[in-house]
């Protein structure tokens, strides 16, 4: 057996023997690092979200412990044993409906219709805009700079009112029942994240210790509420720096750890990607997802961004803005469900009229080209595939392609294809 279980095993009983408040995270990661049978990793996370959700239950607490205590020894024995893990059989329906039976109805925070925003100066207008926004779902945002996704967001955070006559803003559960939005009290259960964040003073662990006491949470709450979150954002061997101490994604991570710590209801994140390498971007969006899906504390999250490929895959709804207006908004999965055609984006050493004149028997409904990328509208019953091979056996190489019929990004590259979507 290898040194690394072994101290991996001390450490996640020590953390049990503590009742750690991430001891759920600790469990989950040792199942997976050291078991190779399904059915474990998936003890592991049901057991991840029972001490996310009850370990402020002192009765159940007991129970978790003891439940995770006897999953890590069994890991512990098989691993030693020497003998491969095979795929545990286990009933995923039951499994699903043992989460669905915890989780509770998700709830709407914010509605608007027929919400307009017009600038004097420059004569842009937010016009006509209406949206729903339901806890445990994230909704993404896209368009052109330019576009009002930034003004979009901070009317829905309280940031920006729209104009008098400028159409019904509601909050949902965030306030009383039939009742007017009282401001004083929904405005404290919203986070705003602007995309320059502002410098945050202190180190890390002092500042999210203080936004958490301005939300009035004192005492040993606001201690553990605070190493929690610094554990779960992976702040932890950064809590005693400084904001000029960190870098692009660790100052967000910090920024969202400040928020995160007092359970909002409804995050707004304008353009939280922006500056982050790639790899930061996916784990950003993981932890984003990971925490809007909680079972406890489940939030409504509505972010901008120019990432399209990774916001959509984050995203449970995307919403496009072109010139002040909601061109399209529907759930991720039934983007481009109504399309009469498919669009490729690709770039080749071609012409755009020897393009023309290769594809010609294509059949397609539009070729346009934007001084980088082409777009090429084709029939529904051309896929990629049978593109690619059209063009491998024309001897046309394709630098880059991607199929963008299922996605937002067809209504935001600049073509002369909105006619043929």
């Amino acid at each position: 057996m290898s040194k690394d279980i072994q101290i991996a095993y001390r450490e996640v009983l020590n953390g049990l023997r503590g009742q750690l408040a991430d001891i759920g995270e600790k469990v989950y990661e040792f199942s997976n690092d050291y078991s190779e049978d399904d059915e474990v990793h998936f003890r592991s996370l049901l057991l991840r979200e029972d001490a996310r959700v009850y370990f402020d239950n002192p009765d159940l607490k007991k129970g978790i412990i003891a439940k995770m205590d006897s999953l890590v020894r069994e890991v512990y024995d098989k691993a030693g044993s020497n003998v491969r893990s095979l795929p545990g059989k286990f009933n995923v329906v039951a499994v699903q409906s043992e989460w669905l039976d915890k989780r509770k109805p998700r709830e709407t925070v914010f509605t608007c219709s027929g919400v307009n925003k017009q600038y004097q100066a420059s004569g842009f207008r937010l016009q006509d805009i209406s949206l729903s926004l339901k806890e445990g779902e994230i909704t993404g945002v896209v368009g052109e700079n330019g576009n009002g996704k930034t003004t979009l967001l901070k009317i829905i955070a309280g940031e920006l009112f729209p104009e008098n006559d400028g159409g019904i803003l509601s909050y949902g559960s965030l306030q009383s029942a039939g009742e007017e939005p009282d401001w004083f009290n929904i405005k404290p259960r919203i986070a705003y994240l602007p995309q320059e964040l502002g410098r945050l003073v202190g180190s890390v662990k002092r500042s999210i210790q203080y936004s958490a006491a301005l939300h009035g949470i004192i005492g040993k709450e606001n201690e553990d509420a605070v190493h929690y979150i610094i554990e779960r954002l992976g702040l932890g061997k950064y809590k005693d720096a400084v904001w000029q101490e960190l870098s692009g994604g660790y100052k967000l991570r910090f920024a969202l750890a400040r928020i995160l710590v007092w359970k909002p209801r409804l995050m707004v994140l304008d353009e939280p990607l922006a500056n982050l390498d790639i790899n930061t971007q996916i784990r950003v969006l993981n932890d984003l997802r990971d925490l809007c899906k909680s079972i406890k504390y489940p939030i409504s999250i509505i972010m901008s961004s120019q990432n399209i490929e990774e916001i959509e895959e984050a995203s449970d709804n995307m919403i496009v803005l072109k010139e002040g207006k909601i061109v399209y908004q529907n759930a991720t999965p039934r983007i481009g469900e109504e399309r009469r055609g498919n669009i490729f984006e690709f770039r080749c050493q071609y012409s755009q009229s020897e393009l023309e004149y290769c594809l010609n028997d294509l059949g397609h409904t539009g070729l346009a080209y934007n001084g980088f990328t082409y777009f090429i509208t084709l029939p529904l019953k051309i896929s990629a595939l049978q593109f690619l091979r059209y063009c491998s056996e024309r001897n046309i190489t394709l630098s880059y392609f991607q199929d963008i019929s299922m996605s937002t990004k067809r209504w935001i590259a600049k073509t002369d294809l909105s006619d043929n979507l």
